[in-house]
């Protein structure tokens, strides 16, 4: 790990955030959204309390634990060498469109405030739908005016005009104010600078980079690749006799799923078409979620959800795909969770952390020093 560390700093990695996939964050179901209005200072509380009661319950099962990121901070770190800090970035955890929505803004707002130089990267370790929060970031970093003004249009009724600017909602506006910003000057973030201008793949580097490694993350939105700079994927996988080694099959009984005899069963089924609705008493997430649902996806056919299931898809359109074999599962299904839990173990962090270095920055050496 100390290792990986050295590379990590060779590389100018700044920072590491683990961002936790659904069902493990603050509001999994929404509930507290409606307390954003009338009682900001209880939502909050609510929220806090709720994800400390999921780490007590989830521990790592497909849960990003405070103890998970100390001990990647520490075991990276080597005495007398800058740390690498590793946070954790908490969202709601909805099964939803407006709920991976307000985490990605929240995350750039995050980043605007990280006060990151020229020549830093930033690297995301993104569980599950995590991973679709930095897709949509990076449609939202690198989309031109027009496709950002149907973003925020569509879920204006979510974030509205409440709140004062220590509300959770006033995010979202700090958030359209900077991607208005001229991308070329000094007043954008350095992560922002220059990204996405031009057509989609010529942009220039921004003068801080941003890398994304997705772990059992289904495909469920595209990438665009503009807007970030390095992608790799990781995805538990036992190929089964009869089909394409890099497709997934169905389970062909309850036993396939109780054991994982294919793999990660959530990362092939949660594709487009299995979201959650919100709570019907949230209509503004409710109406918001619509919007979002007509921007993102208007072709969806609720009917078309078989066939895609059937297809198996394991590799997204856009970065590398590493296809693991993790082994047989001997655990209870409640700790594996059909395949989904294995990433976010301790027992795996050297793997991950090694093919993370390979992949990302194996190639990369430390900038030469600039002679007087």
């Amino acid at each position: 790990m100390q290792q990986v560390g050295a590379c990590l700093r060779a590389a100018r990695v700044a920072a590491i955030y683990l961002v936790h996939g659904t069902f493990v964050g603050n509001d999994p179901w929404g509930s507290h959204a409606t307390l954003n209005t009338f009682a900001p200072r209880y939502a909050g509380w609510w929220r806090r309390h709720t994800k400390r009661l999921i780490d007590r319950i989830m521990d790592d099962t497909a849960n990003y634990t405070r103890p998970y990121a100390e001990m990647l901070q520490r075991s990276l770190h080597t005495e007398g060498e800058p740390a690498i800090p590793v946070r954790r970035f908490i969202w709601s955890g909805e099964n939803n469109h407006i709920g991976r929505a307000a985490a990605a803004v929240a995350l750039i707002d995050r980043l605007a405030a990280g006060n990151f130089t020229p020549g830093q990267r930033v690297l995301f370790w993104c569980h599950s739908h995590g991973g679709n929060v930095l897709a949509l970031c990076s449609h939202l970093l690198a989309a031109n005016a027009e496709v950002r003004n149907r973003f925020f249009r569509a879920t204006e009724v979510y974030y509205g005009p409440r709140g004062g600017p220590d509300s959770p909602n006033a995010a979202w506006r700090r958030v359209r104010e900077l991607l208005d910003r001229p991308r070329g000057g000094e007043q954008v973030p350095p992560f922002l600078r220059d990204r996405g201008l031009g057509s989609e793949g010529s942009a220039r580097r921004p003068a801080t980079a941003l890398d994304v490694v997705t772990l059992g993350t289904p495909i469920r939105y595209s990438w665009h690749t503009a807007g970030i700079d390095q992608l790799l994927h990781f995805v538990n996988h036992h190929p089964v006799r009869g089909h394409p080694d890099h497709k997934s099959a169905l389970p062909r009984h309850l036993g396939d799923v109780l054991f994982g005899t294919g793999g990660d069963y959530v990362q092939h089924m949660g594709i487009e078409g299995t979201n959650f609705p919100p709570l019907p008493w949230c209509w503004r997430t409710w109406l918001a979620d619509i919007r979002l649902a007509q921007l993102i996806s208007p072709e969806l056919k609720w009917y078309h959800l078989p066939r895609r299931v059937k297809a198996g898809r394991r590799v997204p359109g856009a970065g590398t795909t590493l296809l693991v074999d993790y082994g047989r599962e001997r655990s209870r299904w409640i700790r594996h969770m059909a395949g989904h839990s294995i990433y976010t173990r301790t027992g795996w962090m050297l793997f991950h952390a090694e093919q993370v270095a390979r992949w990302l920055y194996a190639t990369r050496q430390p900038a030469p020093a600039e002679r007087p």
